[in-house]
């Protein structure tokens, strides 16, 4: 099951709860280890909801250009990115 085909069924049948899916989803950010490169879960195609802290995650990095470990965090409202 692709995570288009995930959100457009979560849309669907709750979207009230789809609100709260989305707005935690981009709360969440993927970093690159290497380079600092950030981008949010949501954005890349994701969804992250009432998950756990302190994840790592393989991912192809679009500025260096090779796979790389992010660290996947979540954005406090103090936290400056």
């Amino acid at each position: 099951m692709t995570m288009g085909l995930i959100r457009s069924v979560l849309r669907k049948a709750s979207p009230k709860r789809f609100k709260g899916v989305v707005k935690e989803s981009k709360s969440w950010h993927f970093v690159c280890k290497t380079c600092g490169y950030k981008k949010s879960v949501y954005d890349s195609g994701g969804i992250r909801y009432k998950a756990k802290p302190n994840k790592v995650a393989l991912g192809r990095c679009p500025v260096c250009k090779k796979f790389r470990w992010f660290k996947i965090i979540k954005k406090n409202k103090k936290q400056i990115f």
